[in-house]
């Protein structure tokens, strides 16, 4: 095992991810929890995808950050590597108007990292776009509650907030109309059966 995690780091060292990935599989079937050679995969893995992201291959770069950190929940560039990839393939979703798998991109870098104020502010974005207000208030309100100079999202947020009273207005206005007519429909019929009470001929 010993030469076996040698030989697999220096394949790594040389940039020989996939044979490194061979002789690093071999070692875990005869020792799963040996910890050099699965923090050796998560490093290696983490290589691989930052390849396919150079080669815009992000939906290949994604499963082996993920990988990696299946292997190496520690390995903190992965973990990076994963957020940056999310948030930027989240971002092209959003102005693809694939907004279900932007939000979906979002999402998961919340529940990965959830005090990235920046994939809370992108979530807010895609619901604010969508007319979907209250989900886009919570979004931006946690954002702030994480990074209260978060200028972007002071900015949505205002605008959110504007467009909820507006639309609270417009539920409301059909309502206001008719008490209107009902009170207007109510002086009237006061007045004219004053006035009929006034012209009725006296019966003494």
């Amino acid at each position: 095992r010993v030469l076996l995690y040698d030989l697999g780091s220096t394949y790594e060292m040389m940039q020989l991810y996939p044979e490194a990935l061979q002789v690093y599989a071999k070692i875990l079937q005869a020792d799963p929890a040996h910890t050099g050679t699965r923090i050796g995969m998560g490093t290696t893995l983490n290589n691989l995808g930052a390849q396919s992201a150079r080669d815009q291959q992000w939906t290949q770069a994604i499963d082996y950050y993920q990988q990696a950190l299946d292997h190496d929940p520690n390995c903190w560039q992965a973990q990076r590597n994963l957020i940056e990839t999310l948030l930027f393939v989240g971002w092209r979703h959003s102005v693809q108007q694939e907004y279900p798998q932007a939000i979906a991109a979002f999402t998961e870098v919340t529940d990965r990292d959830p005090e990235n104020a920046t994939a809370y502010c992108n979530l807010g974005i895609t619901y604010f776009t969508q007319g979907k207000i209250q989900p886009s208030i919570q979004a931006f309100t946690q954002a702030l509650i994480l990074e209260p100079n978060h200028s972007e999202s002071h900015t949505y947020l205002r605008q959110a907030r504007r467009q909820q009273r507006q639309a609270f207005l417009w539920q409301l206005l059909p309502k206001i109309a008719g008490l209107a007519i009902v009170g207007l429909v109510v002086v009237i019929g006061t007045m004219l059966a004053r006035g009929l009470k006034r012209r009725s001929p006296s019966t003494s």
